[in-house]
């Protein structure tokens, strides 16, 4: 993502690679060198829960232009 493209959305995906037969329940750690909901606003709770049978959930993200010259900055999504 580029932060002067303000307003375009884009998706975070997760992936599993196999289905599972129970609903899997995760707890999200997003981190990094970007500031979240100043650098970035990601529709993504803190619990996630892939029902049993699918393998994705895809969360939008959008860039915030802060006009501040930071350099290369993160995100990273742990579950």
């Amino acid at each position: 993502m580029v932060e002067d493209c303000t307003g375009s959305e884009d998706e975070v995906t997760i992936t599993l690679n196999n289905p599972q037969e129970d609903d899997q329940t995760y707890v999200v750690n997003v981190g990094g060198s970007a500031t979240r909901d100043v650098d970035y606003i990601l529709k993504m709770p803190d619990t996630i829960t892939i029902p049993s049978g699918e393998t994705e959930l895809s969360f939008s993200i959008v860039p915030i232009s802060d006009g501040i010259f930071e350099g290369p900055e993160t995100i990273t999504i742990q579950l």
